[in-house]
């Protein structure tokens, strides 16, 4: 298995849960959208939110069920709900 270096960037309730702003993980290259929630929720305790944030990687969405190729240096975004007046 392949693995990556990549950036992940938390937004909102996801950077207050996670503790962190931004961070450098090692990801498998291939994967699909599911099994990287899972790993970020695993790896920065967001059971909270896990089936309502958003994921995108270079600024494009990505769904659970689509199959994504990373490469070095891409950045994953996790975006949780945004709610306001």
């Amino acid at each position: 298995m392949t693995v990556v270096n990549v950036t992940i960037v938390f937004f909102a309730q996801a950077r207050e849960l996670s503790k962190v702003k931004s961070t450098t993980v090692q990801l498998p290259q291939t994967l699909f959208g599911h099994d990287l929630r899972s790993m970020l929720i695993d790896q920065f305790n967001l059971l909270s939110i896990g089936n309502i944030f958003i994921l995108a990687v270079n600024e494009s969405y990505i769904s659970d069920d689509l199959q994504i190729t990373l490469r070095e240096k891409d950045t994953v975004a996790v975006i949780p709900p945004i709610s306001g007046g």
